[in-house]
Formats: structure tokens, C-alpha cells, sequence
């Protein structure tokens, strides 16, 4: 391991602190809730940490930060009700279900030439 790839990793490692930290805010200000504390904002970039750290134990390949695109999909949407997110997700998981249902009734593909 080099200095160059550990200060490659660092440098990294602050601009999605930054960015996380601007994530927060601006969720926060499209919502309509009440700017993030302070303890609020460290909270939220430790556990995306200990998700980094997870993710790079088991061999994910990814972080786990904060995605400025879907704060982009809040302000574009207007979706920011708790409640319409439940119950998309509630929709969501019935449509899995369903579908596995009917993979399970399949019988197996199989392909014997004789």
C-alpha cells in the first residue's frame, strides 16, 4: 500500500463526507423539516462509515453514503410524505411476492436432447 493510493482513498473519503453533509441539508430544506442538529449530522456520517467499513469487509465492492440523486427524485417528484413511500414499498413487496408465487408453481426448464 502507498501513500499516493492512502491519500487517494482520503481524499475520497472527505468529498462524500462533504457531500453526505449537503445531503442531509438539503432533504431537510425540500421537505420542509427543520435543518438537521449537529449531532443529527455526525450521527448520520458515522453509520454511513460503519456501512463503508461493512461493505468493504464483505467484499461488496460499494459504499453505503447518501445518493444526491434521489434527494434530486424528492425535488422533482414532490414525494416527501412517509406514508406515500410506505406505501409504494408496500406495493412493491406484494408485486415480489406475486411473482415469486407464480416462479414457484413453474416447473423447472430443462433441455435433454436424445
Amino acid at each position: 500500500m502507498s501513500a499516493a493510493s492512502v491519500f487517494g482513498m482520503l481524499a475520497g473519503v472527505l468529498a462524500s463526507m462533504i457531500e453526505s453533509v449537503g445531503d442531509y441539508y438539503a432533504c431537510a430544506r425540500l421537505s420542509g423539516a427543520p435543518p438537521p442538529p449537529t449531532h443529527a449530522v455526525n450521527r448520520g456520517i458515522g453509520i454511513e462509515g460503519i456501512g463503508c467499513i461493512l461493505a468493504g469487509a464483505w467484499g461488496s465492492g460499494n459504499g453505503t453514503t447518501s445518493y444526491s440523486e434521489n434527494i434530486g427524485a424528492i425535488g422533482i417528484t414532490k414525494v416527501r410524505l412517509i406514508v406515500k413511500i410506505d406505501y409504494s414499498r408496500l406495493w412493491f413487496r406484494l408485486l415480489i411476492y406475486f411473482v415469486h408465487f407464480f416462479r414457484l408453481k413453474a416447473g423447472p426448464i430443462t433441455c435433454d436432447k436424445h
